[in-house]
């Protein structure tokens, strides 16, 4: 709120709908204010109203442990095994819960947040809370950062059911939206089109676009739609801005440089061996409630062989671009990252995360740089 204020000339919040088109007609952004993990509340009610009161109109009701409210969509259990192999690491991501969902408290707090006038965000949530507050509310709720299941098979993200559930209020409540899948590049012909198929059929009257900014395709047919439906867009630059720097000094900075070798002269399986340190680099980001915004590793080995692999939150699968063809005895590896953390928290995980995959793996490391950094630290 304080910020609000601060740019009062540049954007304004947004406390129920007429406020868009004020905003708008007054040429500022719009901001809504929300809340991600209903714990904040601790189950009490009356810390709701006080949110709704500050201005708070969306909360997320779980994040990624249970709480007063409901589970997640993350087995413990499962989770405390899942760096154990690869087939508990698929069982822990691609497990949903179909039998945890809201509790009797969280439908309390869907049915407050209804009269109230706040969104119930179920991202995070499990499935069968998503049914649950499916069969609470009278209202649009929403999933703020899911994806399709169908498209990237984690838990996180929703079924071909609940999209179509979703789109169904939508079309009953006269909710406007549109549908976007972006990334097509990572796509093969039959695969966009099974997709977007099945978003037509879904969402019959809802927009489906397809984009690639690597390829960029696609950008001018979202661009207008966003133009011609919503608010014009505003560009303007934040190479001097102070919000800006002050959010990058939230920021760490890590490379690592290293060697890998194995201790008894035997070949590993290398492509494993990198999935399980960025497994157990994720797996201390979670312990922590920290995240990863960016996060890339090059790994090389004999004959021109190498590995190439990203995460871009802990909620996410690891991409992998590149894989080794082969076992080797050795590797040379690159570890780049930011985080959204200080850099001493960072730095204790990046080691504990590498301690791990040599006594699990049998390596020797040998560690030739490293640098971590707050985005806006000197001297360190």
């Amino acid at each position: 709120r304080e910020e609000l204020k601060k740019n009062s000339d540049l954007i304004a919040p947004v406390l129920r709908f007429s406020d868009i088109e004020k905003n708008r007609s007054e040429g500022k952004l719009s901001a809504m204010l929300t809340v991600e993990e209903g714990a904040v509340c601790g189950g009490d009610i009356q810390k709701l109203r006080q949110l709704y009161d500050m201005g708070v109109r969306m909360l997320t009701l779980t994040w990624n442990f249970p709480n007063e409210l409901g589970y997640p969509n993350f087995d413990r259990e499962l989770g405390k095994h899942a760096r154990e192999s690869q087939s508990a690491f698929e069982a822990y991501f691609h497990t949903p819960d179909e039998k945890n969902g809201l509790t009797g408290r969280g439908r309390e707090f869907v049915a407050e947040m209804e009269k109230l006038g706040m969104i119930p965000d179920v991202s995070h949530l499990s499935d069968a809370g998503f049914y649950d507050v499916l069969e609470v509310t009278k209202k649009p709720f929403v999933a703020s950062h899911s994806d399709a299941r169908a498209v990237s098979p984690c838990v996180r993200n929703l079924t071909d059911d609940m999209i179509r559930k979703l789109a169904e209020m939508a079309r009953e409540t006269g909710t406007e939206v549109f549908v976007l899948l972006n990334k097509a590049d990572l796509l093969g012909e039959a695969d966009i089109d099974r997709y977007v198929s099945f978003l037509r059929e879904a969402c019959p009257d809802v927009p489906v676009m397809v984009i690639s900014a690597l390829e960029k395709t696609g950008i001018a047919e979202l661009a207008g739609f966003i133009v011609s439906h919503e608010s014009a867009l505003k560009n303007f630059s934040v190479r001097y801005d102070e919000k800006f720097f002050e959010a990058e000094g939230k920021l760490t900075w890590y490379n690592r440089r290293m060697f890998l070798k194995t201790l008894d002269g035997s070949e590993m399986d290398c492509n494993a061996v990198v999935e399980d340190l960025i497994e157990g680099i994720r797996m201390g980001l979670i312990e922590r409630k920290l995240n990863v915004p960016h996060l890339k590793t090059f790994a090389t080995a004999g004959e021109g062989d190498f590995n190439k692999c990203s995460l871009i939150g802990v909620d996410y699968d690891i991409e992998q671009a590149a894989a080794f063809n082969g076992r080797h005895d050795r590797m040379s590896m690159i570890i780049n990252a930011r985080a959204v953390c200080e850099s001493r928290p960072l730095a204790r995980l990046m080691d504990d995360a590498l301690d791990d995959i040599c006594d699990q793996h049998g390596l020797d490391c040998q560690v030739f740089f490293t640098e971590c950094f707050g985005m806006t630290d000197e001297g360190r």
